[in-house]
């Protein structure tokens, strides 16, 4: 008995190396790993393009300020490893907004890019990009330049660009409110910011005083006196034949994460016909919804039918864990840590 325990030990563990493996397997392809090298780029280069508009905002200096400089080069980097319109777009509003002449040299690799449309499109974009960058959009075509901004998903960059676009057309009200609603965009997010640190603060504190309160409470007073919630649980007692059953229902569970990681490579070409990388957003969202979907709910279903099978609820399955000591952790460990590791692989 002892020896087939361990076996379907080792067979558990195997299964969690193997999930381990598919889920970062994605870093070791080139093309993946461009992907997620350049949205880390992107992120970084949208707060150091915070900082630099701020600062030129505030206090216009002779000089470009290093933290405009820093945008400029992350930005650069993310479309070198990801040239997708977005990323040459990011990049040709900061260059042409710290007065780099290399803007128009992004903007003529737009007809490059890895998601670009006809020929006619790409050069209509050209042709926006010059006008909004460059010599100025005229009155008449003024707003509508404004507009077809405002449908391209810029994100902050928008206002930055309406901005640069406002100032060449000569219209310099709209350039102060296009200047306006980038710093408040700016302010907001850092106040959301300091208010997501200072709940957490207060919720770690909460947190601590709960717990030294039920720590006082259990010195003084019987558990059975605390809510449902707050009392220790004891996880069933299982026969060896159910306890090996419990083992195998682990392992097919891992298994079947293993293999939806593995599909995760070939659905968008068979839903959509094409790379992940070239879907628009909304693609992208509906992707990331069905692989959630196809990873976690067939899994758990079977994972909670096994554990009907030997007699235990959904909840306590998390908590099981059979043939050694302490039952709690194995079972945390399967259930809990597998579950983010593939949930984050879907934007590895």
């Amino acid at each position: 008995m002892r020896r087939r325990t361990a076996w379907l030990t080792l067979a558990l563990f195997c299964a969690v190396a193997l999930l381990v493996f598919a889920s970062l397997r994605g870093t070791r392809q080139e093309a993946s790993w461009s992907a997620s090298e350049s949205a880390r780029l992107t992120l970084q280069a949208l707060a150091w393009s915070r900082q630099a508009h701020l600062q030129l905002c505030s206090q216009p200096r002779p000089s470009t300020p290093q933290a405009a400089l820093r945008a400029v080069e992350e930005l650069r980097r993310a479309a070198e490893l990801n040239p997708t319109r977005a990323a040459l777009r990011r990049l040709a509003v900061m260059q042409a907004y710290v007065g780099d002449s290399a803007w128009q040299q992004t903007v003529i690799r737009l007809r490059t890019a890895l998601d670009a449309g006809t020929s006619f499109q790409a050069d209509a974009e050209i042709a926006l990009w010059n006008r909004v960058l460059g010599r100025g959009s005229s009155r008449r075509w003024l707003e509508q330049d404004i507009t077809s901004l405002r449908q391209m998903g810029l994100g902050w960059y928008e206002h930055v660009a309406a901005e640069l676009a406002y100032r060449n057309a000569g219209d310099f009200a709209g350039e102060e409110r296009a200047r306006d609603r980038a710093l408040r965009s700016t302010a907001v997010l850092g106040a959301v910011s300091a208010a997501a640190v200072l709940l957490g603060l207060c919720g770690l504190g909460l947190l601590a005083v709960g717990i030294g309160y039920v720590r006082v409470y259990l010195r003084k007073h019987d558990p059975l006196d605390l809510p449902g919630f707050l009392r220790p649980t004891t996880p069933p007692v299982l026969s060896p034949a159910k306890a090996d059953l419990l083992y195998l229902v682990f392992i097919v569970f891992l298994l079947s994460l293993v293999a939806a990681r593995f599909a995760q490579d070939v659905l968008p070409a068979a839903l959509f016909g094409r790379d992940i990388r070239q879907l628009g957003t909304g693609h992208r969202l509906a992707y990331s919804f069905a692989m959630l979907g196809i990873m976690l709910l067939p899994a758990t279903a079977l994972l909670v039918a096994g554990g009907r099978r030997v007699g235990l609820r959904a909840w306590e399955i998390g908590l099981y864990r059979a043939g050694f000591w302490k039952e709690a952790a194995f079972g945390a460990l399967c259930w809990v840590a597998a579950l983010p590791v593939l949930a984050a692989s879907l934007y590895i």
